[in-house]
Parts: C-alpha cells; structure tokens; sequence
C-alpha cells in the first residue's frame, strides 16, 4: 500500500484543470473517428494518469494534444527531497556512485532502480544531479516509492558516451549496475524486496533492456533476485546485436534472441532522430512477442510511440523553442503512463 495516502492523487489534482467544454469536444472527437473506423481510438480515453487494468493496455494510451492543460500544481506540490549518497559494487567489482531518495517512513515500500542515459547523471548546477533526475525522484516519493539513481559515469571517469557508444557498452556492462541497485534496496529493510522495478532514459533505457532479458543477459540474475518489470523511455534497441541481431534488418529479426522475463514497457518518440524506434524497436517488440513474451505467461512487452514527439520529450519545457506541442503532449502521456505501468506491476 502507497505511503502518502491523505495526498491527493496526481490524477485528482489534473483533472481540476479539465474545461467541462474541453470534454464535450473530446467526446465529439471520440465519435467522428469511431465513425471512421478508427477503433483503436477507442481502446483508450482521456486522463492525465489513465487508469488501466493490466499493462497490456498501456500501449492503447491515445496521445491527444493536451498541451494547452498543463499540470503545473503537480509540479508545484512535490516535496523537495534530498537524495542521500552511497556507494555500491557491482558484480565486476567496479564501485559506483549512487543516490537514494526515500518517503518519509517506516516502510517497507517498494522501489525503482533507474538509469541515466548518455550525458549521465551528474548534469546539474555544480556537478550535481540534474534537474530531470531530481523532478523524477521527488515525483517518485512522493508516490511512495524508493528510488535509486545509478551512477555508471563518474568512478569511470566517464562524462558522456553520447556519439560514441562503445565507451561503455549498455547491453553488457550496464545491466550490471542496474543490479548492484537491486542488490543494494534488498537489503534495506524499508524495501520490499520482492517489489522492485527498472527504469531508463535512452541509453539507459537500452541498459534497462537488456537488464530484463531472460537469455543472455549478462547479469545472470537467479530467481529471487530480478526486478519485478522495467519501464524504459526512448531506448536504442539494437542492444549492440548482443540478442542475435541489432533487428535493423527485417532478413535477419527471425535471429534476434530477445526476451523479457517480466513486463517491459516501451515508451517512444515518432520524431526522434536519435533513437528511432523503427525499425529495431518496433522489429525488437514483434519478436519478442513471437518467441513468447505475453501477459498470460508474465513477461509482455509493449510499446506507445507518440506522434511527432521528439528524443528526451520527458524534458519538454513550454517556454522552451527546442520543444512542440507535441513534445509536451508527450512528456505529460509519458509520465502517466510510467506511474500507472509502475501501479500495476508494483501493486
């Protein structure tokens, strides 16, 4: 059960932003495209955080233009918390740097392991944590959740991989640091152990990637030591052809080996030049799905691309000219769709 419970839900506080006019032509919108054959369209309705049953349906999200809604008392209404450093090992022995955030209380709650992506973790004011780690530290606490960023960069001496990959390999190295933060919010006694989740932005969401795969992944985790599903922002999915193949080529997906232990979602961006998901991503998913990841048997992947977005939509900022609309529908969809996939398989 959350911690926080006499706190608003996010979802309460966006919905007072709602225009009654706003949802009368939504409902309008809903029927022409019914009309015109569109029936995916009605998989999904309207909601900052959508609530879905299973995460099956996360991929059914529609990414309407909800740029003129922006949820600015969610912002406003998180705790500022500060993140207590530690340091962790991973199974190569390479010490890393690493940073906690924690609700207020006893416990146990469950936790996130996330990873950051090429320019690293330390991209703040002063060398400190950047700004979009921290937003998603406090949001997370504030959902009741622990979390732990992993450093992979500064005890390497590493400042960016960003063009230049082969630096640090994330299908092979960094899954073994995502597991050094699983190893370490087990023996907290204010985690639950059993209820730990992964998540990554771009190149970490490509570490995150491997990190879930049942064959082939470089951790080796046994049973009782896997995270419990991962939720991975714009990731590059060839994986370095470390799964069979870098599934760029439609000839040679049949030898991809990727497969997910657990629930994997995938969130994308239409527009991204950095790490289009088509093909690998989309070539990655369909494969996966065809050498057996579904929800029946627990390990489903799925993926929402939102049109027109671009890479790092999750920063968007509306006074920002880098940024669409569509980069902010995104960012806002994007960030429900992580809490809800998290209510789901952390519950």
């Amino acid at each position: 059960m959350k911690n926080l419970k006499n706190k608003k839900s996010i979802k309460q506080r966006f919905h007072h932003f709602v225009h009654p006019a706003f949802i009368v032509f939504l409902l309008l919108v809903v029927v022409v495209m019914s009309q015109a054959g569109s029936g995916t369209f009605l998989q999904g309705y309207f909601k900052f955080r959508p609530v879905l049953m299973s995460t099956q349906k996360l991929n059914q999200v529609p990414a309407l233009d909800i740029s003129g809604i922006k949820p600015s008392a969610t912002d406003a209404v998180l705790p500022a918390l500060t993140a207590k450093p530690i340091s962790i090992t991973n199974a190569q022995g390479q010490a890393l740097n690493a940073y906690v955030y924690k609700p207020v209380g006893n416990g146990p709650f469950s936790a996130v392991v996330v990873l950051h992506g090429c320019s690293g973790l330390m991209t703040g004011t002063n060398g400190g944590i950047g700004s979009e780690f921290t937003y998603w530290g406090n949001l997370l606490s504030a959902e009741g959740y622990v979390v732990i960023f992993v450093d992979s960069f500064t005890t390497r001496n590493i400042s960016t991989v960003c063009g230049d990959g082969t630096i640090l390999n994330e299908a092979t190295v960094r899954p073994l640091d995502a597991y050094a933060g699983l190893s370490y919010l087990e023996d907290q006694a204010y985690v639950n152990g059993d209820k730990i989740a992964l998540m990554g932005w771009s190149n970490g969401a490509s570490a995150a990637l491997s990190s879930m795969a049942k064959n082939g992944n470089p951790a080796n985790p046994v049973d009782g030591t896997k995270f419990v599903g991962a939720v991975v922002e714009y990731p590059g999915c060839g994986l370095r052809a470390h799964y069979g193949t870098d599934y760029s080529d439609a000839a040679k997906v049949k030898l991809g080996t990727y497969l997910p232990y657990a629930p994997v979602q995938i969130l994308a961006a239409e527009n991204d030049m950095t790490t289009p998901p088509t093909p690998k991503c989309v070539n990655l998913v369909a494969r996966a799905q065809t050498l057996g990841a579904s929800a029946e048997t627990g390990n489903q992947i799925n993926m929402t691309i939102y049109p027109a977005a671009q890479h790092g939509f999750d920063r968007a900022k509306e006074d920002s000219p880098d940024w669409t609309n569509a980069d902010i529908t995104a960012r806002d969809l994007g960030r429900s769709a992580v809490l809800t996939f998290l209510d789901v398989i952390l519950q």
